[in-house]
């Protein structure tokens, strides 16, 4: 075996190790959508969950919070109540939980620019039958139709 076949199979050998000890596909997307009389903040979070005991494969899971306010309240912040701010939390994978969701905290526009919303979220969901989920900090939402 030449040295240059060699070294390539090892090269080779590292991508894969490397490639396998990546976990799961892992994303987060933050979109803002405007209407004529309000805008929607969302973020998705998705990921393929270990594989059960008796599966081979890894599931696919979500979860998502969106947000709908008026974009006159810039630099206010806004209670997320059902009201000012109307919060929907959604989770599941092949299985949609279907039970009521409560979501709390607050939102803050910061910016809104013609490709991108900027936004402080201090948000936590609830479901019934898990963990609560918090979503903190600044968020950049990408725009998806211009304001």
């Amino acid at each position: 075996m030449t040295y240059m076949r060699l070294r390539r199979l090892v090269l080779v050998g590292i991508a894969l190790v490397g490639a396998s000890c990546a976990g799961p596909k892992d994303s987060h997307r933050y979109d803002a959508e405007f209407s004529a009389w309000a805008m929607e903040l969302t973020w998705k979070h998705e990921w393929e969950a270990p594989p059960a005991p008796d599966s081979a494969a890894g599931s696919y899971r979500f979860e998502s919070l969106k947000l709908v306010l008026k974009p006159s309240r810039l630099g206010e912040d806004q209670d997320i109540d059902g009201s000012l701010v109307v919060g929907t939390y959604l989770h599941g994978g092949t299985d949609w939980c279907t039970k009521p969701h409560r979501v709390a905290g607050k939102v803050r526009l910061l910016e809104i620019g013609p490709a991108e919303v900027r936004a402080r979220v201090d948000a936590v969901m609830n479901c019934a039958d898990s963990e609560p989920v918090a979503l903190r900090g600044e968020c950049t939402f990408e725009t998806k139709t211009p304001p």
